[in-house]
């Protein structure tokens, strides 16, 4: 602490052997290279917020179209927090009434503690794919989807982002 109140004790004293035109010059750079400053900081944060808007337009054309159901699900809710077209389209809900429903209004009852404990394992990290798991389409028909899930946090919230495949059993001719 006493070297640094030397020096700037030193630096005063040098101020005042300075002209007031020194001074002033002084100043006037000190200005130019706050400005010089603020112009890079406004260039880099609207350098981060094109970048930003970029990849968020990236991610949102990945998931709306996509041709895989996506479906995040809120853990504490057990809401579904956001779904893409795709699997709107699979179950043939609204994107609202959707977002109203929970995880066990999409599966058949007999079928719930097995979709339960699958829906829970990417929370204990593991990324599993379920296959042939029965969904609940709105007008009340089956259909069967093998599932992808993995754990994320959103808006700090721990969630389920599930990846819905479909398939379409083959006749054998």
């Amino acid at each position: 602490m006493g070297v640094s109140l030397l020096s700037e004790n030193e630096n005063i004293v040098n101020d005042q052997a300075k002209t007031k035109k020194e001074l002033i010059n002084e100043v006037l750079e000190l200005r130019q290279e706050l400005e010089a400053l603020k112009t890079f900081r406004d260039t880099a944060n609207q350098q981060a917020e094109i970048l930003a808007r970029e990849s968020e337009e990236k991610y949102r054309v990945l998931f709306e179209e996509s041709t895989k159901g996506v479906l995040t699900l809120d853990i504490e809710t057990q809401r579904f927090l956001y779904s893409n077209p795709a699997i709107r389209q699979m179950l043939g809900y609204t994107e609202d009434e959707l977002h109203r429903l929970k995880i066990t209004d999409l599966h058949p009852k007999d079928e719930l503690n097995d979709v339960m404990s699958k829906f829970e394992s990417p929370l204990l990290g593991e990324k599993p794919t379920s296959f042939a798991i029965p969904c609940w389409r709105k007008d009340g028909t089956v259909f069967y989807a093998d599932i992808a899930g993995a754990a994320t946090t959103i808006k700090a919230r721990k969630c389920v982002i599930g990846l819905f495949y479909t398939f379409h059993r083959r006749k054998n001719h």
